[in-house]
């Protein structure tokens, strides 16, 4: 096993210094897909390992829950404040829509 991973490494190293994958893949003796596998691998590592806050942008803690969105609890707050508001805007610009096609003037805002 230790004999693939370092051939998948070396047809890594290829692909890194502008080889494409089939030619990385052929020079090592291993298949095309093992080399796209591993490069889509590399790239959910590094997407994983730089997870920021939806609402301030900064990074997660390292101890973060999966699903986590936010850094704290006062980001929560207004995570949550904020897509309120986008659930009322979008509400509104729905019923609006409707009231157009009725030939009725526009709300301006819900109560």
């Amino acid at each position: 096993m230790d004999a693939e991973e370092s051939r998948t490494a070396k047809a890594l190293k290829l692909v890194d210094n502008g080889s494409s994958p089939a030619e990385a893949a052929k020079a090592c003796g291993i298949s095309r897909q093992a080399v796209d596998d591993a490069l889509k691998l590399r790239k959910l590592r590094e997407l994983r390992a730089v997870r920021t806050c939806s609402e301030c942008g900064g990074e997660l803690p390292a101890d973060a829950r999966a699903d986590a969105a936010t850094c704290s609890g006062a980001c929560r707050v207004a995570r949550a404040r904020r897509l309120a508001k986008e659930k009322k805007a979008e509400a509104l610009a729905k019923i609006n829509a409707e009231r157009a096609v009725l030939g009725y003037p526009p709300l301006s805002d819900l109560m």
